[in-house]
C-alpha cells in the first residue's frame, strides 16, 4: 500500500505529486524516464475517471529526481446553475469544484513504483503561476506538451482556462 495525501481543500486546480524510487544520482536515468512515462500515464488516465462533466487538461514536471509532479486543471463541462432537489433554487455561486479528497479516489491500481502520491487544491492564482514556470514561461506558452488522454498530448492551451491576468506580461511571475 503507497501512502496517500492530501489537503482536504476544494477547487478546479490541482497538484498531483508521485513519490518514485530514486537512486542517489543527481540525473534522472533512463529507467527512470520509463518509470516516469508510465507514472505520468497512469496518472492521466486516472484524472479521466473525473466523468463526462469535466475535462482534465494535465502537464507534467519530471525535473525534481524521485518526483512526479502533474498540474491538472478541470474544466467543468456541465452547463447552466445546478440547481437544488426540487430544481427550485441555485445551489452555489454556479462555480462547481471538486475536493483533493474526491481527486484521490479517482487513482487505483497504482503502479508498483510510486511509493507516496500526494493530491493538492489549489486557488487559481498560484496555478497559473506554477503552470506558467513549469511551462518555461513565453518559451513554452501554447508550445508545452498538455495531455487530454493517456498519450494524447496536445500544445499548452492555458489561454482557455479563463486565470486572471493570465498570460502574466512577462516571464517574472
Amino acid at each position: 500500500m503507497i501512502q496517500q495525501k492530501h489537503n482536504d481543500k476544494a477547487s478546479q486546480e490541482f497538484v498531483i505529486r508521485g513519490q518514485v524510487d530514486h537512486g542517489m544520482e543527481d540525473e534522472i536515468t533512463s529507467d527512470e524516464k520509463i518509470i516516469i512515462k508510465d507514472l505520468a500515464n497512469w496518472i492521466t488516465t486516472c484524472v479521466l475517471k473525473s466523468g463526462d462533466d469535466w475535462h482534465a487538461n494535465t502537464i507534467f514536471d519530471d525535473s525534481n529526481p524521485g518526483f512526479l509532479t502533474a498540474l491538472v486543471h478541470f474544466s467543468d463541462q456541465k452547463e447552466g446553475p445546478e440547481y437544488d432537489e426540487d430544481g427550485l433554487i441555485i445551489m452555489g455561486d454556479g462555480k462547481r469544484t471538486l475536493k483533493a479528497s474526491q481527486v484521490l479516489q479517482f487513482f487505483t491500481n497504482p503502479p508498483c513504483s510510486l511509493k507516496a502520491l500526494g493530491v493538492s487544491a489549489i486557488d487559481q492564482k498560484l496555478m497559473a503561476e506554477i503552470w506558467w514556470a513549469t511551462i518555461g514561461g513565453s518559451e513554452g506558452y501554447m508550445l508545452y506538451p498538455m495531455y487530454i488522454g493517456p498519450s494524447m498530448d496536445i500544445r499548452e492551451q492555458s489561454f482557455l482556462f479563463d486565470w486572471s491576468n493570465y498570460p502574466p506580461e512577462s516571464d517574472e511571475v
